[in-house]
């Protein structure tokens, strides 16, 4: 097992309590974006985000079936090239609910390092991520269709954490993919 994976295991067996939010909020979201899907309140941008991977899964990368072009004429999203082969793997419209659900709940990891970082105290630790569960802003990105924007606030969360720790390296790699959407 390598030093990473040990690494995250510790993690998450250290902050038991933790984890288990933390599962409990991606379970939460991703049956939302699943209820949500099954009531039809999905709308285009999904199904083009679905017609963009399924045709880059089949040989056509990036091309969307609406327009007929690549959506880099549209959009320079470089990000959803790290889509293409989970989608490969799972070609199910599920993968990009799962995927817009759990990157929202992941969030929540580099804030509670973040809160961990500034106070010892429990009940702001707890606050801080209540306060971005219950964001309004965040609920809107959920209830709405899959955009890539998702991703900002655990590039967000990520970009200052490594600013905290003074991880340099890290800090050029998050601001590149921040900014790229």
């Amino acid at each position: 097992m390598t030093a990473s994976l040990i690494t995250i295991k510790n993690f998450f067996r250290q902050n038991l309590i933790f984890t288990i939010f933390f599962i409990c909020v991606s379970i939460v979201f991703v049956c939302y974006k699943i209820v949500q899907f099954h009531r039809f309140d999905l709308r285009e941008d999904f199904s083009l985000f679905e017609s963009i991977l399924w045709n880059s899964c089949n040989g056509n990368i990036l091309i969307e079936n609406s327009y007929g072009n690549s959506y880099f004429s549209q959009h320079f999203t470089p990000l959803i090239f790290t889509l293409i082969p989970i989608y490969y793997v799972f070609q199910s419209p599920y993968t990009l609910l799962l995927i817009d659900g759990m990157v929202l709940a992941s969030a929540l990891i580099p804030l509670y390092l973040i809160s961990k970082h500034y106070s010892t105290n429990k009940f702001f630790v707890v606050t801080v991520l209540l306060s971005y569960i219950f964001y309004d802003k965040l609920f809107y990105g959920l209830s709405s269709n899959f955009y890539m924007e998702v991703f900002y606030p655990l590039f967000l969360f990520l970009l200052i954490y490594f600013i905290i720790k003074k991880k340099n390296g890290f800090i050029l790699d998050i601001f590149y993919a921040y900014n790229s959407n």
